[in-house]
């Protein structure tokens, strides 16, 4: 779901097309400010804090929620300036026992990760609830393989 304040958009930095590997695997966040606005968001918490999410298994349609940080709440009313058209950056780990939670033979999982925010536009004293997810696809190298050939003419 998003929301048109600001979009959020998911990509793995070291795994092309997100191919799970039996390691960790990390996540890049981008948080687009998409309005005409200038956004205050709370960078610093949400680092701490990292995203929401769930894994679905695309097989069994089963899924699971990921955890979350620890709030640090010191840093809860400090936002980072967004002009509009700028962009911030977290990430996240989906770690080995979660991308392996289903006990399947291959991996076949599509990642929603979201980030769920107080923010504050205009450096109104007011806040704004935010909620914006993505999805991302994660295959192991056999699924992805099998699927490549599938597709490719």
């Amino acid at each position: 779901m998003e929301n048109q304040i600001l979009t959020v958009e998911l990509f793995c930095p070291y795994h092309t097309n997100c191919i799970a590997n039996g390691r960790d695997m990390p996540i890049e966040i981008t948080i687009k400010n998409t309005s005409s606005s200038v956004i205050g968001f709370p960078l610093a918490y949400m680092n701490r804090l990292g995203p929401s999410g769930r894994l679905f298994d695309n097989i069994t349609k089963t899924e699971i929620s990921l955890r979350t940080g620890m709030p640090d709440w010191r840093f809860k009313d400090i936002f980072t300036k967004m002009h509009p058209g700028e962009s911030v950056k977290m990430s996240t780990i989906l770690y080995i026992d979660e991308i392996h939670a289903f006990k399947q033979e291959y991996v076949d999982i599509t990642a929603e990760i979201g980030i769920v925010s107080n923010i504050r536009i205009d450096d109104q004293v007011e806040t704004t609830k935010f909620s914006g997810y993505s999805t991302i696809q994660i295959l192991d190298k056999k699924t992805y393989r099998e699927r490549s050939r599938t597709i490719s003419p």
